[in-house]
């Protein structure tokens, strides 16, 4: 599985944000599976806004079976990611942030507010991240209390899916449980 990582030279406003993941797309879409975003149908969004392809493209694996394209993006002011799959999956980037005391106690369930990493900026931009990519993932967004998922449950979360990039921690998430971490593609758009 491959990361597509985009780090604009300047800082994006909001519009400019969607554009490029929406080009970023394009170019994971094309790199992975050989098609372009045209070639997938529109993007819908879910009820509760997870963005999916309707209808769902379905590509040939290995073996010649068809089986459906999945994706997940993210972005912030200095960087979009984009990750395409043939399985669900949820994808974030943030840049290391140092917590505060109140969003601590307002987003981590109790272990990890007993774990002194999150304490530490990098420890706690992880752990973001990996909330994010999850409620991307499972498609309930914001919908469901960040409280109430524990990145320490290490059934549910793969270390080897949490990674940095420069000051950035990234995270996906997906079915997939591979024994390698996903490689980040850094690209030029």
């Amino acid at each position: 599985m491959n990361v597509y990582l985009y780090l604009p030279p300047s800082p994006l406003n909001p519009a400019a944000q969607h554009q490029h993941a929406q080009r970023l797309l394009d170019y994971a879409l094309q790199a992975e599976y050989g098609v372009t975003l045209d070639d997938c149908g529109e993007i819908a969004r879910t009820a509760l806004g997870k963005p999916y392809f309707k209808p769902t493209p379905l590509i040939a694996n290995t073996q010649n079976r068809q089986e459906p394209v999945h994706f997940s993006y993210a972005h912030c002011a200095d960087a979009v990611v984009c990750v395409v799959a043939r399985e669900n999956v949820g994808v974030d980037i943030q840049a290391v942030t140092t917590p505060k005391p109140a969003v601590i106690r307002r987003v981590c369930c109790v272990s990890e507010r007993d774990s002194e990493a999150v304490m530490t900026a990098e420890g706690f931009t992880e752990m973001w991240v990996q909330k994010e990519a999850y409620a991307k993932f499972t498609g309930k967004g914001l919908t469901e209390g960040f409280n109430t998922i524990d990145t320490t449950d290490k059934s549910r979360f793969c270390p080897k899916r949490v990674f940095r990039y420069e000051n950035f921690c990234i995270a996906v998430y997906s079915t997939f449980r591979g024994a390698t971490r996903p490689q980040v593609q850094v690209v030029q758009l």
